[in-house]
């Protein structure tokens, strides 16, 4: 039986449930202000921040040495990461929450899990054991039950045209994720949580002359009140710093497959989440749905026998 790394599953539940509270807390933030938060202004302070605090951290660790040697030898690497992860994924799923609900916005990115299998057998030849692939396809059924309920709405409404965009970036987040998530594997086992803090800095820099151009990009984070501030805080640090050095940890030791699996979790805490913090509305069908694709993470967590 293959052995069970309890510090690789211990790291990817923690960035799990910080990821999780983006869902219902971005929508809130972004939606309950006397001017909307731009997403793309979230998107970079949060990158911003996040680089700010974190490369010091490390450097007093004694990482310094390591983060020079990732941007030298790996920096398009890096780059690239930082395009998936950073960039794609983290603004196409605040931009998705200015559309749709919370709940679904999290059902759809984490998706995710369906294409990191499928990228990872296409890149890293990685194999998925049956119990991988019935754990997928019953995940995704459970998705495939939410999706076609009724578009859902929360406390500043919902669905509509404007809701099927929201799911659209959403998906496309999800699948952003998922490659980010296979193409890291090597790389994290080189330079373990230095390359999460690296390809945080260079989204930032990438993002910087979007921010700067775009028209009441920065005055929509100007205009945010001192309240907005800590939550933004919370995004940048926890959310979006330790969860992504946590993720790559894990990372080490566990499969890129198997850590994909941990998106359903997240789909399940981000549901309850905005259900209690945003009132949304929730059928039977829809608790019926989670409960399938926490169904699903069990399988795709048991770890396979060896021959």
């Amino acid at each position: 039986m293959a052995k069970f790394s309890w510090v690789g599953f211990l790291c990817a539940l923690t960035a799990t449930m910080l990821w999780s509270s983006l869902y219902p807390v971005g929508r809130l933030l972004m939606l309950s202000g006397v001017n909307d938060l731009d997403p793309l202004a979230l998107t970079w302070i949060r990158l911003f921040l996040s680089s700010v605090f974190f490369i010091p951290f490390l450097c007093l660790k004694g990482s310094g040495g390591t983060l020079c040697q990732a941007v030298k030898t790996d920096w398009k690497k890096l780059l690239l990461l930082a395009l998936l992860g950073n960039v794609g994924e983290g603004y196409l799923l605040l931009a998705s929450l200015c559309w749709t609900t919370a709940a679904r916005a999290s059902l759809l990115a984490n998706a995710s899990p369906i294409f990191t299998v499928i990228i990872a057998w296409l890149l890293l030849r990685e194999k998925a054991s049956w119990k991988m692939l019935s754990g997928m396809i019953i995940g995704f059924a459970g998705i495939i039950v939410a999706m076609g309920l009724t578009s859902g709405a929360d406390c500043f409404g919902g669905g509509g045209l404007k809701g099927l965009l929201g799911d659209g970036l959403a998906l496309a987040s999800g699948i952003c994720w998922a490659a980010y998530t296979v193409c890291g594997a090597e790389i994290s086992r080189k330079y373990s949580d230095s390359v999460a803090i690296m390809t945080i800095a260079f989204a930032a820099l990438i993002l910087l002359p979007f921010v700067i151009f775009k028209p009441g990009c920065l005055a929509s984070l100007l205009a945010l009140p001192w309240q907005g501030w800590l939550v933004v805080l919370y995004l940048a640090l926890l959310v979006n710093g330790w969860a992504n050095i946590l993720w790559y940890r894990a990372l080490k030791t566990l499969s890129a497959g198997a850590l994909g699996s941990f998106g359903y979790i997240s789909a399940g805490l981000a549901a309850v989440m905005s259900l209690i913090g945003l009132k949304e509305h929730f059928s039977l069908t829809f608790v019926l749905s989670i409960v399938m694709v926490l169904a699903g993470v069990g399988l795709m967590l048991t770890p396979k026998e060896e021959k």
